[in-house]
């Protein structure tokens, strides 16, 4: 769950300062697509134990934000874990 979390805000990151880009996906005017609207419609819920709850509605596609959440998130550089 901490790196579903962590992979989630780098997304988010990366849409608010203007670093992610999608081939003719323009975030200045409204979006249109499934994409951009998959995009939108995760929500998240703060969890008693202080962990973040993911979920979507029915009738959406959750796999489209996670592999783009994904994909995004392994473009960065990281340092390894220790074992």
């Amino acid at each position: 769950m901490p790196r579903k979390s962590e992979m989630a805000s780098v997304l988010k990151q990366r849409m608010a300062n203007g670093k992610f880009y999608y081939p003719l996906l323009n975030w200045e005017r409204p979006c249109r697509g499934d994409i951009c609207s998959e995009l939108n419609v995760e929500r998240y819920e703060h969890r008693k134990d202080g962990t973040i709850g993911y979920a979507h509605p029915n009738g959406t596609h959750h796999d489209v934000f996670w592999s783009i959440a994904i994909a995004v998130f392994a473009s960065m550089q990281i340092e390894s874990e220790p074992f």
